[in-house]
């Protein structure tokens, strides 16, 4: 799914031996792309509509991608869920470790870069950047 915010026509468009309700314009042309750029499990949506949402609603940065008639890329963002409730997966934030296949020293260099990451987490400097 698409979806981008912005202005368009909507209304009864062509000749009387031909009529179509239908919609138009640059914004309807710019959700398409962003459908056509989404798998049929994802929701991809304009950096326009992101703005309009993005305190309600979790997104990732997707990338951009190019529109036919814009001199100009599109920013993409992928929908995840609403802020503060939990979601599937998540690439950025997917850990997972084995202990049984770690010998000592690296199960303690495991410890001390999941530390590290818990400062940074919690907005200590000084363990996040201790070495």
């Amino acid at each position: 799914m698409g979806i981008n915010t912005g202005w368009c026509t909507v209304g009864n468009f062509g000749s009387e031996d031909r009529m179509e309700y239908t919609i138009v314009g640059k914004e309807v042309n710019v959700a398409s792309r962003l459908e056509n750029s989404a798998q049929p499990d994802q929701i991809h949506i304009s950096h326009n509509t992101y703005e309009l949402i993005k305190d309600e609603i979790h997104c990732d940065p997707v990338g951009e991608i190019k529109v036919k008639g814009l001199a100009y890329p599109i920013r993409t963002y992928g929908v995840i869920g609403r802020v503060g409730e939990p979601t599937e997966d998540r690439p950025a934030f997917n850990l997972e470790i084995d202990p049984s296949k770690l010998d000592a020293e690296e199960a303690e260099a495991a410890r001390e870069a999941l530390r590290r990451a818990l400062g940074a987490l919690e907005g200590d400097s000084a363990a996040s950047t201790e070495e």
